[in-house]
């Protein structure tokens, strides 16, 4: 069941904007069981990036919060982890017109973190920051650099926990057309797979690079086969790097549908590495087919886990999706789950879940929307332990959030009823719970999300804040807070 939240900033309640979390943990030989949080903050007052380790599996602070990132505003963070002991960070730092990729590091289990080191070295625009890590001590990161007269795409990888690095990999084999949105996916033996958004045929394709030390990259792949635009890529690969299994998920825009605007949230995938794919695009939902029903698919996450005992490899996927049938108005978007199972040629997905739900914990409030910001983990230890969370809104588009969260104890075959996360002590949805991210260890899942529960007017937020003009409701700057979530052992 769920267990008690802490707010993991130590500043006082609601004063200063602490926003965006993202968390891993390790379990180290000699302590068990340890919670890394980084999120953006702004009390220095720049916008910066903050972490802070909690023990006992998120019950208790180790020490204060670290600032990671330097005296420019930073972009929201990322973070990654060896498993172990190793906890790594990523951002986007700019300051005047230098902007550049930061790196820093904990060898430690996060009692101490490393000076930040710039990965890219251009004076121009980059961002979108990603990075993957795994238990071997590889360490990679991709972002996004204006070169001119094009974005592209670039890769570094360290082999001894970000000790040292590549030099800057340029990932898309073309700069004829603008590259974005980088998403990793590792198998734990020391190749990457990097799938991005191109457009060097006009519309947004999807792309998949692989790249490994010694080998270098393999062939550029233009996965998906629709003439649509792509968005809200997605991708995951086997961890235990014997099934040669790649998967990519995206959402595929369709501006000529009866309502002028349709969604598929399409896949595709490879057994031999990334080398050769499946020669059509494979919907996840069933929806996407449905001839009287325009679905609009607005969010995509996935979680893998290998099963050690029978060499099964699924992928889980979660996202949201509104269902209009005709022309008529939309319903309220709800969440769902879909299971892929790697069985060499029999490989596919199952049927879709409905884990979003109306009535208790909203048994008053009316419609039930379930918002596309979806987060997904299975345990490394028990792949059988599938986790989801999400924000959750009942009073509007434009009100009250919460964020719920549910788990399967069968490898996603079933999820148990969603439960909210906040504990809020004026109930469910009474101010805006957002962002929800997780991080799974054994049985258990850390939830972080970023909770605006300390009520300020907007123009006395601080100057930068994003709800600062008014525009929003006057709810307070939000804070970061953690719950943990246990499944039956």
């Amino acid at each position: 069941g769920v267990g008690v939240e802490v707010r993991v900033d130590s500043d006082p309640p609601g004063l200063h904007s602490s926003m965006r979390p993202q968390v891993v943990t390790t379990d180290a030989q000699t302590v068990l069981d340890r919670v890394h949080v980084a999120w953006l903050d702004y009390r220095d007052p720049v916008w910066a990036v903050y972490v802070r380790t909690l023990v006992g599996f998120g019950d208790t602070p180790l020490g204060p919060e670290t600032r990671l990132s330097g005296t420019g505003n930073a972009a929201p963070p990322r973070l990654a982890s060896d498993g172990l002991d190793a906890v790594y960070a990523v951002w986007h730092e700019f300051e005047g017109d230098l902007e550049r990729v930061v790196f820093a590091r904990s060898i430690d289990d996060g009692a101490t973190w490393s000076s930040p080191t710039p990965l890219s070295s251009i004076s121009g625009y980059v961002g979108e920051p990603q990075i993957s890590a795994d238990a071997s001590g590889r360490v990679f990161v991709s972002w996004v650099q204006y070169d001119g007269p094009q974005d592209q795409v670039y890769l570094r990888a360290s082999q001894d926990h970000g000790a040292t690095w590549t030099g800057a990999l340029h990932v898309n084999s073309t700069a004829i057309g603008h590259s974005e949105s980088p998403r990793l996916a590792t198998d734990g033996q020391g190749t990457v797979w990097v799938g991005y958004l191109d457009r060097r045929f006009g519309e947004h394709d999807v792309f998949v690079r692989r790249w490994s030390q010694g080998l270098g990259f393999g062939p550029d792949v233009h996965v998906d086969q629709s003439a649509d635009t792509a968005t809200s890529l997605a991708i995951a690969a086997d961890p235990a790097g014997n099934s040669g299994l790649v998967l990519v998920a995206w959402i595929d825009l369709d501006t000529d549908g009866p309502i002028g605007l349709e969604t598929c949230l399409n896949s595709n995938w490879s057994l031999d590495g990334g080398l050769s794919w499946q020669p059509a695009d494979v919907p996840l939902s069933a929806v996407c087919a449905e001839p009287d029903v325009s679905p609009l698919f607005l969010d995509v996450d996935l979680a893998v886990g290998h099963d050690g005992d029978t060499g099964i490899t699924r992928i889980h996927a979660a996202y949201g999706r509104i269902d209009v049938p005709g022309v008529g108005a939309p319903t309220p978007t709800q969440v769902f789950e879909n299971t892929f199972t790697g069985a060499g040629l029999a490989s596919g997905w199952g049927l879709e879940t409905k884990l979003s739900v109306g009535g208790a914990p909203y048994p008053a409030k009316g419609p039930v929307f379930a918002l596309p910001r979806c987060s997904i983990e299975v345990s490394p230890d028990d792949p059988g332990k599938v986790f989801v969370a999400w924000m959750q809104v009942d009073e509007g588009w434009e009100e009250y959030f919460d964020v719920l969260a549910t788990w399967s104890n069968d490898a996603g075959a079933s999820f148990l009823p969603a439960q909210s996360v906040t504990g809020k002590p004026d109930g469910p949805g009474s101010s805006r719970s957002a962002h929800p991210q997780l991080a799974a260890s054994a049985h258990r899942a850390a939830i972080v999300w970023d909770d605006r529960r300390e009520w300020t007017r907007p123009e006395l937020l601080p100057p930068g804040d994003p709800y600062s003009n008014g525009s929003s409701p006057p709810l307070g700057t939000p804070d970061t807070w953690l719950n943990t979530l246990t499944a039956q052992p």
